[in-house]
């Protein structure tokens, strides 16, 4: 009588081990969200358009909000790694203006919040473009991470594939010798690509970004046609908010 006891109680224990196990290996992961921004210029003398460049006190406005709120900055290459916070949200500068070393970096050291700078390669060293002793101190503070914006900043989707793969292979290689780190990301000058684009990006990129607007769903998105949600000079700091917070486009 005790041995049967016994045994009902470890067959009792092993069903429901065995449920346990079914239902883990079954079990469907919910989507992750994840608006990924885009910046361009940083300054209170616009290089660009009023509509690309931010001044300094919203822009830190903007990430004293973020950081005020419990978001955690994360960078594009870590989308898909499991994220222990809820609130993530990357953070892109394309271009690679002088601006981002003067009056960026010194925002993201003090909130302590990571980046992702885009660079134009011909453009490094150039006047109101960042130098690449400058390039060297922002890869050193650990909360850079460094991509692609071309050689030449020229639209992928208006060239033959031979100029695709030089833009995107030179750039990375000069990147790569020139700051000692592997290059896994690519933004498309002014959003640009198409099918023959994406596929040579696939070739040197983990990920590539475009500029039309959505929100990262980690169920329904290509790594190489990444959407992002631009912040223009104009927004005020309620529609910022409305950016970080909300799924403003179905990206389904």
């Amino acid at each position: 009588m005790k041995k049967n006891k016994i045994y009902l109680l470890l067959l009792i224990i092993t069903i429901t081990i065995g449920i346990i196990i079914y239902k883990e290996s079954n079990k469907v992961d919910e989507p992750t969200f994840i608006p990924i921004l885009t910046f361009h210029s940083i300054s209170n003398d616009s290089l660009e358009d009023i509509t690309w460049t931010i001044d300094i006190e919203t822009f830190e406005n903007e990430m004293k909000y973020l950081k005020d709120n419990n978001y955690n900055t994360i960078f594009v290459e870590d989308i898909d790694k499991k994220l222990k916070k809820e609130k993530n949200i990357a953070l892109t500068f394309d271009d690679g203006y002088e601006d981002f070393y003067t009056n960026v970096l010194p925002i993201l050291k003090k909130y302590n919040m990571k980046a992702n700078l885009y660079i134009i390669t011909d453009y490094i060293n150039k006047p109101n473009y960042l130098t690449e002793s400058q390039l060297k101190e922002i890869v050193d503070s650990k909360l850079v991470s460094i991509g692609s914006h071309t050689v030449s900043h020229i639209a992928l989707n208006t060239v033959n594939s031979d100029v695709i793969h030089t833009e995107l292979s030179k750039s990375k290689n000069i990147l790569e010798n020139m700051l000692n780190i592997k290059i896994k990301t690519l933004s498309y000058p002014y959003g640009g690509y198409n099918d023959v684009t994406k596929n040579i990006a696939q070739t040197y990129y983990k990920y590539a970004l475009t500029t039309e607007p959505g929100i990262y769903n980690s169920q329904a998105y290509n790594p190489h046609k990444i959407k992002r949600v631009t912040i223009f000079g104009t927004d005020k700091l309620e529609e910022f908010i409305q950016k970080t917070t909300k799924r403003l486009y179905d990206d389904k």
